[in-house]
């Protein structure tokens, strides 16, 4: 029941990223400190309760040595009650044998952005666990290989070529992936205005690629050399 559960959220995050409500349980239940810091002593707490809270840190801690995406999925999947539970141990035993392929998955930028927020807001930004996390959620990656540049478009058909980026916009993999997620912004648009006040600024559009590559040939735009 458990790891079906567990299977699921690590498909979401893969088809859709971090929730609504997975940023609930991220910023409002505070799972993720629970996990990585010690609590300070409460003597309104009885030894059971306390020794439960120890048990539920101490298999989220495990799940994160054996696997930092397994980990996330279980996290937001998985309370810390049913942490505690001895029905959970036998899960645990599953969980750190398991092939962790089927559990990859990339986040975007926002939910890097996202979760450095609440690691500030909450008080584990040294963690060595968080950046453990952090690193291997979002690795390092190399910039995107081009593989075809093109310029040049008729300045009568300017108009007409933004109508058809806008249809590549909504479109495009980008926007289906943040409507899944909610809100109301997107990531698609990205303005960079330089230093020199005199220099023109420029526009980055994601759109969809099958789209664009037919409004290159509709508008016989000039291909680039690349070097």
């Amino acid at each position: 029941m458990e790891l079906e559960i567990i299977r699921n959220k690590a498909s979401s995050l893969k088809s859709h990223g971090l929730s609504i409500e997975d940023r609930k349980v991220l910023k409002e239940d505070r799972r993720l400190v629970f996990s990585w810091t010690e609590e300070t002593s409460n003597d309104r707490e009885t030894s059971v309760t306390k020794w439960r809270r120890t048990r539920a840190r101490t298999a989220y801690r495990t799940i994160q040595d054996a696997n930092e995406h397994l980990f996330l999925a279980v996290i937001l999947s998985i309370t810390p009650t049913q942490c505690a539970q001895k029905k959970f141990d036998k899960v645990l035993e599953q969980l750190i044998r398991l092939n962790y392929d089927e559990f990859y998955f990339t986040l975007d930028p926002e939910t890097k952005s996202f979760l450095e927020t609440i690691a500030a807001e909450q008080g584990f930004a040294g963690n060595r666990r968080y950046l453990a996390f952090m690193k291997s959620l979002f690795p390092r990656i190399e910039p995107r290989r081009i593989q075809f540049a093109y310029s040049l478009v008729r300045r009568d058909d300017i108009p007409s070529f933004l109508e058809k980026m806008m249809e590549g916009i909504v479109s495009s993999q980008e926007w289906a992936k943040e409507e899944s997620q909610g809100g109301n912004t997107t990531g698609c648009l990205t303005i960079i205005i330089p230093t020199n006040e005199h220099e023109d600024g420029s526009c980055n559009i994601r759109v969809n690629r099958k789209l664009l590559m037919q409004a290159i040939h509709d508008f016989r735009m000039t291909s680039l050399k690349l070097e």
